[in-house]
């Protein structure tokens, strides 16, 4: 996909969750079944050290699930750096022993040739390095890629870094519905969306023309981003499917980093 089309659906999606940013945050309040596998991978790494890069926060629901498990395990607040590009996204949140530091960054500028903000620069460290719900928002397999290169470089050693993916695709109900929502917005909007090589455009309740950019992953997209992660220093450690009605919606990928 060329610079110009990826900055299109960018765009796209910055104007949709600023459009619906409450109605998206209150159907966002309950933890992923897939986070418990997480947790169990990287609880004593928490509890020695918490602190966790969210890059992409959201609402920072993560950051909730992992404090209340924290709380029965450590006296400890967790210590959290979260990223996100809309920042009235995150506000909707309301935390309660969780140290946060918000930097609100638009991932795909700072993906874009392996470069990122200073700010970005200047977050230390962590235990626990997490992307959820965000890779299948970048257009471009090359800043995919940049992107998990940085989540390394922020994974302290030892610790662990997690990502997810979507599948949504590989549902039925779910394809056929994204087809008939990227057919409308494609008329609507101009774009050239190709469903053959997983891109899609998804409307949102009754909106009429709210549409974000969204990419469905199969599994070899997947495994070649594990070939960079473990060429890099990593260990796979976990590699599982949960989420959705089927248990299958998001792939889920554990690393360790090694020191």
């Amino acid at each position: 996909m060329d610079r110009d089309r990826a900055e299109q659906l960018n765009a796209l999606n910055a104007n949709f969750y600023a459009r619906v940013t409450d109605a998206f945050s209150q159907t966002r309040t309950f933890a992923w079944h897939g986070w418990d596998r997480v947790w169990q991978a990287c609880s004593d790494a928490l509890c020695h050290a918490p602190s966790l890069l969210d890059i992409g926060c959201g609402n920072m629901r993560f950051e909730k699930f992992l404090a209340s498990k924290l709380a029965h395990m450590t006296d400890k607040p967790l210590k959290a750096y979260a990223i996100d590009s809309c920042r009235a996204l995150a506000e909707t949140s309301s935390l309660e022993g969780v140290l946060v530091d918000f930097l609100e960054m638009d991932i795909h500028e700072a993906t874009r040739d392996g470069n990122a903000p200073e700010a970005f620069a200047k977050i230390p460290a962590c235990a626990l390095v997490a992307c959820f719900g965000l890779m299948h928002h970048l257009p471009c397999a090359l800043d995919r890629e940049h992107l998990l290169l940085k989540m390394i470089e922020k994974t302290a050693p030892d610790g662990f870094m997690s990502v997810s993916f979507w599948q949504f695709a590989s549902d039925p109900r779910m394809r056929k519905k994204a087809e008939r929502a990227t057919q409308r917005g494609s008329d609507l909007l101009g774009f050239g969306i190709d469903t053959d090589q997983g891109d899609y455009l998804l409307d949102w309740q009754d909106e009429t023309n709210a549409f974000r950019f969204c990419h469905s992953f199969a599994d070899l997209e997947i495994d070649d981003l594990i070939g960079v992660a473990c060429a890099q220093g990593c260990d796979l450690v976990a590699d599982y499917q949960d989420d959705g009605k089927s248990g299958k919606l998001n792939r889920y990928l554990i690393f360790k980093v090694r020191p």
